[in-house]
């Protein structure tokens, strides 16, 4: 856990607190100048505070234990320049006491495999970024700090490192992320703060110039970020048909076709809540906005018949919730 109390930086940051909790992906929205990079400059240790406090599992940041604790990434920090990707990644293994399997194991994970070789100040932005993602999360830490993980890079890259954030938040781990406002990054958070002026402040008040209370959140559309073969995409709530559950995995039917996705039904479900899908069946998740009307082939045999002529189950039960639902 995250827990920022009153956190004072003279002339950056005013009475800053949060707290973030395991398995939470907060995104802290900022202009450039806001306040941002001195925060996770401050959250792992290397701006003192001039007043409040901050801890990391408990333990105050920049601590011996708390660090232990911390996977952090920053393109000020930079990376080994002169060095491949694959000997500033095995650098950061061997530092962190990380085995070498789960290095190459990233490697593949956020695409990287084929520029194993390759010296950094040959790769792309997409490319660096990626890496500086792997690198901090070689050591599998339970708490990320990521500064801008997905600005100006190209549209793969910054969805790739989405997704894979929000399969370590899915995981359990704390993940504080800032950003400029990323749509990729905001789409899978899970809760958005934004800090002008070295203040977080609500949506409403920063139009106004007000501080807000130190909760100072709101919760973003919730997109999905789904695979579709090398590709991953964020959907819209709005884009997603349906989704089903089928031989352990779970998958969503969109504009571009069917996607695999990292949750599981009752995950995605949650997630969707607020978006106007309906659990049909125990293996099905449907957008009611497709639906065009429920038809009854037997007393006890139910579909959904969608807009586009597509059949998706209903169960007995699930079907009289519906009408209650829908009649209500």
């Amino acid at each position: 856990m995250i827990r920022v109390d009153g956190l004072t930086i003279a002339g950056k940051l005013t009475d800053i607190r949060l707290t973030v909790q395991p398995g939470e992906l907060v995104a802290v929205v900022g202009s450039r100048g806001s306040g941002k990079s001195t925060l996770v400059r401050a959250l792992v240790g290397l701006v003192p505070p001039d007043g409040g406090t901050v801890t990391v599992g408990g333990h105050p940041a920049g601590s011996d234990a708390g660090r232990a604790l911390v996977g952090a990434a920053s393109e000020a920090w930079g990376l080994m320049e002169r060095l491949t990707v694959w000997e500033n990644l095995n650098t950061f293994a061997r530092l962190r006491g990380a085995p070498r399997d789960r290095a190459a194991a990233l490697l593949n994970r956020l695409d990287l495999g084929g520029r194993r070789d390759v010296r950094v100040d040959r790769l792309t932005p997409g490319e660096a970024a990626r890496l500086r993602l792997a690198c901090a999360l070689v050591h599998d830490p339970s708490v990320l700090f990521l500064d801008e993980p997905a600005g100006d890079i190209d549209s793969e890259s910054a969805s790739l490192i989405a997704f894979t954030v929000a399969q370590e938040a899915e995981a359990g781990k704390t993940v504080l992320v800032m950003t400029f406002g990323d749509p990729r990054i905001l789409g899978v958070a899970s809760r958005i703060c934004y800090l002008e002026g070295g203040r977080l402040v609500e949506p409403e008040a920063a139009a106004a110039g007000e501080p807000a209370p130190p909760s100072a959140v709101r919760r973003p559309v919730p997109h999905v970020a789904a695979r579709k073969g090398d590709r991953v995409l964020l959907f819209r709530p709005e884009e997603i048909r349906f989704a089903y559950a089928r031989d352990k995995a779970v998958y969503i039917e969109t504009p571009e076709g069917t996607c695999g996705v990292s949750f599981t039904l009752a995950e995605l479900e949650e997630r969707l809540a607020d978006s106007g899908f309906f659990r049909s069946h125990k293996a099905y998740l449907v957008n009611l906005a497709y639906v065009r009307e429920i038809a009854a082939w037997t007393r006890d045999s139910y579909s959904l018949i969608l807009k586009d002529g597509e059949e998706v189950p209903l169960s007995k039960h699930r079907a009289h919730e519906l009408r209650v639902r829908l009649n209500g």
